[in-house]
C-alpha cells in the first residue's frame, strides 16, 4: 500500500516547524512529534492519532505537551494544540521570500518523501548550525544514488532525493536557492554564468572570458546574500576531466578525490 500524500500546505508547516526547532534547540521533529503535529494541523484528535500510531492517547498527549513547549521557545510566544496552526501560518507570512529567488529548474518531485530523519537532521545541523560552506553527499557506483534524494521514503538509497529534500526543508533560511543537475557535465564557465545570472537577478548578462574574474564575481554575490547552491551529480564533471571520485586507490591514480 502506498503511503498517503501529505497536503502541500501541511508539509510546508511541518518543514517550518522542523527548521525553527533545529535552529533554536538543535533538535528537529522526531517521528512521533511529526505525527502529532501533522495530525494537529489536520484537526485530528489524540484518540484518532493513537489508532494510527498504535500508541496510547496519553503517550501522544505527553509528546504533544513537550512539543508545544519546544515550539513556544522557538517562536517566543505561547503555543498549544489549539493555536499551533495559526502560529505557524503567521510565521510563514513573515518569512515569504521574494519571487524569483528560488530556481529548482528540472528538480524531480519528492512529494512522497518520508523517513531518513537522522540523515536530514545531521545535514541540517552541518549547514544551519555549524555553518558548513561545502557539503558533499557521495556514494559508491552502482548502488542507486540518484534515487536517495528522490526515493528516500520508498527504499531508495541514492543522493539526489536526499539533497533535494534537504534543500527544500531549509530554503527559507537563504536569500537565494538554486538547484542544478550537472549530469551532462557542463563546462565550469557555463555553470558560473548560470549561477551568476541568477544571483544577480539577470543583471549580469555578459561575463568575462576569464575564469578568475568570473569566480571573483560569484564570490561578490555570495558575500552579499546567503545563498544555497545545490549541484546534483557533480561527480559527472570530475569524471569528464579524468577524475574518478569512486576510485580511492591512490597507487593507481594519486590525483583521485
Amino acid at each position: 500500500m502506498e503511503p498517503k500524500k501529505t497536503n502541500f500546505n501541511t508539509e510546508k508547516k511541518l518543514e517550518l516547524a522542523d527548521r525553527l526547532l533545529l535552529r533554536t534547540t538543535d533538535k528537529g521533529l522526531d517521528t512521533l512529534e511529526r505525527l502529532v503535529l501533522k495530525g494537529t494541523l489536520e484537526n485530528k484528535s489524540y484518540q484518532a492519532l493513537a489508532s494510527e500510531a498504535h500508541r496510547s492517547p496519553k503517550t501522544l498527549k505527553d509528546i504533544g505537551y513537550q512539543l508545544w513547549k519546544r515550539l513556544s521557545l522557538a517562536l517566543a510566544q505561547p503555543v498549544k494544540k489549539s493555536n499551533v496552526k495559526a502560529r505557524l501560518e503567521s510565521v510563514q507570512k513573515t518569512q515569504s521570500a521574494p519571487l524569483g529567488r528560488k530556481d529548482w529548474a528540472d528538480a524531480p518531485d519528492v512529494s512522497t518523501f518520508f523517513g531518513r530523519e537522522t540523515e536530514i537532521t545531521c545535514l541540517k545541523n552541518w549547514i544551519l548550525r555549524d555553518r558548513c560552506r561545502l557539503v558533499a553527499i557521495v556514494g559508491m557506483k552502482g548502488i542507486g544514488k540518484t534515487g536517495l534524494t528522490v526515493k528516500l521514503g520508498m527504499g531508495g538509497i541514492g543522493k539526489t532525493g536526499l539533497s533535494l529534500k534537504l534543500a527544500q526543508g531549509i530554503q527559507e533560511d537563504f536569500d537565494y536557492v538554486i538547484w542544478r543537475s550537472v549530469l551532462n557535465a557542463p563546462s565550469l564557465d557555463h555553470i558560473l554564468q548560470d549561477i551568476i545570472q541568477f544571483l544577480s537577478d539577470q543583471q549580469e548578462t555578459r561575463l568575462s572570458d576569464s575564469l578568475n574574474t568570473n569566480l571573483i564575481t560569484l564570490l561578490k554575490y555570495l558575500k552579499q546574500h546567503r545563498c544555497l547552491i545545490v549541484l546534483d551529480n557533480v561527480e559527472s564533471i570530475l569524471m569528464a576531466h579524468g577524475h574518478d571520485p569512486y576510485n580511492h586507490d591512490s597507487s593507481e591514480n594519486p590525483t583521485n578525490i
